[in-house]
């Protein structure tokens, strides 16, 4: 009698604790810790810029893609054609190169830019893209683009 009870006790624990558990969303930080977080959404970016030459932000967007070679850049959509190039201040840090399609905070300036054609080159390659996407490559880009102090990934 006095096992049934343990028996019985034990299993009841065992039961109820296996449907307690949560499963807990895993943040990293990258660069600089961000104190206070309080983002605009990626597609806000342009317009919260306007005319400026560069403004301090904080964004939430998800990664479309990563530099493959040390994740030392990674990409945001802005709209359905167009997306932004993130890359990091002073080169100081990294993110994981599986980070695609995780949803991102980061912190620092979004500014309007003209990338040359060899830098173009250079993040093709450094994205896996084929030799022949790389040779296509003819003009420079002015585009929106953003540099990360702190970069949050969830």
């Amino acid at each position: 009698m006095k096992y049934n009870l343990i028996f019985s006790a034990a299993f009841f624990f065992v039961l109820t604790s296996c449907g307690t558990q949560k499963t807990e969303q895993v943040s990293k930080y990258f660069g600089d810790s961000i104190a206070q977080i309080n983002p605009i959404k990626v597609a806000d970016v342009k317009a919260k810029l306007g005319t400026k030459d560069s403004v301090a932000m904080q964004v939430e967007g998800k990664i479309v893609e990563v530099c493959q070679k040390k994740g030392c850049w990674m990409e945001l959509q802005l709209d359905n054609s167009e997306t932004m190039r993130v890359t990091f201040k002073d080169y100081a840090f990294f993110i994981p190169k599986d980070a695609a399609g995780k949803t991102v905070i980061m912190e620092g300036y979004a500014y309007n830019d003209t990338t040359s054609v060899q830098m173009l080159r250079h993040y093709a390659e450094d994205g896996g893209e084929s030799q022949a996407a790389i040779d296509k490559i003819t003009e420079p880009e002015v585009a929106v683009v953003f540099e990360a102090s702190g970069v949050i990934i969830n």
